[in-house]
């Protein structure tokens, strides 16, 4: 509470022709930077309290953290080596590495779009992470729902049931053909692709629920759990 009263007052602190800060780093444990207006060095971020601006990009080193609080009362954690774009109130991009969010509910409002390499997420009354590396996005949601869709085209969305019939049948097939391995190579593949056919759903959005996760790669995305070390970091966003 009183973070938020601070951030408030320097909000009011501003001068009417100013641009106002959307937000503030209050919170940052090693090296944190904030790179404004396109620049290509940021400027290292020294004490809390920092403010933040639309169009600022926050980075984090190796062993570093940044918290965030937003004057719409959004939470957000950087852990180390990640990067989030900030576009605005409603909108921010996961650049690089894991960010966790505590996005508050605000009625019929149209609440924050977060996007990551080929994802969108639509977001309301929600506590979720993102864990951007590479070609591969991880999205794990502790509470709330998140509309998941994709930048483009379409997802290819895999079922549980698709996933554990390949390695039954893998297994089966190692154990009992394994001096016919390339014939039995190619009847697996040509299997594989028939239960494709029928464990596979082509969808432009889709609804992730809480306690549940998704691994997208490229076009394909694939169920997941929640891993048990996530819940000692969603407790980051309880402590400012």
């Amino acid at each position: 509470m009183v973070r938020y009263l601070l951030l408030c007052g320097l909000l009011f602190a501003v001068p009417a022709f100013a641009v106002e800060p959307i937000g503030a780093v209050v919170k940052l444990s090693g090296k944190v930077s904030v790179y404004r207006d396109g620049a290509v060095r940021g400027g290292v971020i020294e004490s809390p309290d920092a403010p933040l601006f639309a169009g600022d990009v926050i980075k984090t080193k190796r062993d570093s953290q940044a918290f965030l609080l937003f004057v719409d009362g959004n939470r957000v954690v950087l852990t180390e080596n990640s990067s989030l774009t900030i576009q605005g109130l409603d909108q921010a991009n996961v650049d690089r590495g894991r960010v966790l969010f505590e996005i508050k509910k605000r009625g019929s409002a149209k609440g924050l779009e977060i996007s990551s390499a080929t994802v969108t997420m639509g977001v309301k009354g929600t506590r979720f992470a993102v864990n951007n590396d590479a070609d591969q996005v991880d999205i794990f949601l502790q509470e709330g729902a998140l509309a998941i869709g994709a930048l483009e085209g379409q997802f290819r969305r895999y079922s549980d049931r698709m996933e554990a019939e390949f390695k039954a049948l893998e297994h089966q097939m190692l154990q009992d053909f394994k001096s016919a391995e390339g014939q039995m190579k190619a009847q697996f593949e040509e299997a594989k692709k028939q239960m494709m056919a029928g464990n596979v759903e082509v969808v432009s959005e889709f609804t992730l629920e809480a306690g549940s996760a998704i691994r997208v790669i490229g076009d394909e995305v694939w169920n997941a759990a929640l891993p048990a070390w996530l819940a000692e970091e969603f407790a980051l966003l309880d402590q400012f």
